[in-house]
């Protein structure tokens, strides 16, 4: 019997707003499970292929080019932690088709996966909003964000929403960290530690991002490294 999870409609929205979504978490989360009863729901069929299967995962792994055309989108590409390397020939594809919603990916490691996806080959990748990633797991959230003039005066209404739409998945965690792309803290009094998680304290964080305009060379690298270092 299929248990409705909060996430469904997350996942749709996102769905709308990202060629790619990435959902980890531990195995038998019910991850898969969740992806295939959305995507038995689509108009379109959605293809699902599993890299735990030896042959799609020795084909992703050795020849990647032709695995991606052999599955091309929508599709669900399962447990993807054991070919990570997979995501960096994703970013072309997905940056040519601009398919939003075409490609759902599970992964049950999900540090190891996002710093494949955030590193700097893929940095462009996280600027242009490409990657919507849900760890269905999570207790704490950390927003880096660039802060630098160009994204102030042209993409600003999007980060506001973007950072609500993620706050919105996670209806409660332990504690919430927001700095910029130089590792300054949006509130100063909660830096090296976490924000407690309030009704309040979010409408204060969205409120404060409207107007938070400081300096940033718009490079991730400095805060990505405060971020590392949090407790």
């Amino acid at each position: 019997m299929y248990v409705t999870r909060y996430l469904e409609d997350h996942i749709r929205r996102l769905s709308r707003s990202f060629p790619l979504v990435l959902v980890t978490g531990p195995r038998q989360a019910g991850k898969t499970t969740l992806l295939r009863h959305l995507a038995d729901a689509e108009e379109q069929p959605r293809r699902y292929v599993s890299l735990d299967e030896i042959g799609p995962q020795t084909m992703a792994h050795d020849d990647p080019d032709l695995f991606l055309q052999r599955y091309p989108p929508p599709v669900v590409i399962d447990e993807v932690q054991h070919v990570p390397g997979l995501l960096a020939r994703l970013k072309p594809v997905v940056d040519r088709q601009r398919e939003m919603g075409g490609y759902w990916l599970t992964g049950s490691q999900h540090f190891p996966l996002m710093r494949e996806v955030s590193g700097k080959s893929h940095r462009r990748a996280v600027d242009d909003a490409i990657v919507g990633g849900i760890p269905v797991d999570s207790e704490y959230i950390i927003f880096v964000i660039d802060t630098s003039g160009s994204m102030f005066s042209n993409a600003w209404p999007l980060v506001v929403r973007k950072m609500s739409e993620t706050l919105d998945i996670y209806p409660k965690v332990k504690g919430i960290q927001v700095m910029n792309d130089m590792g300054q803290y949006m509130f100063r009094s909660y830096a090296g530690k976490w924000i407690p998680d309030t009704p309040g304290r979010r409408k204060t964080i969205l409120s404060r991002l409207r107007t938070w305009n400081v300096f940033s060379n718009s490079s991730p690298v400095e805060g990505a490294a405060v971020a590392q270092r949090r407790p």
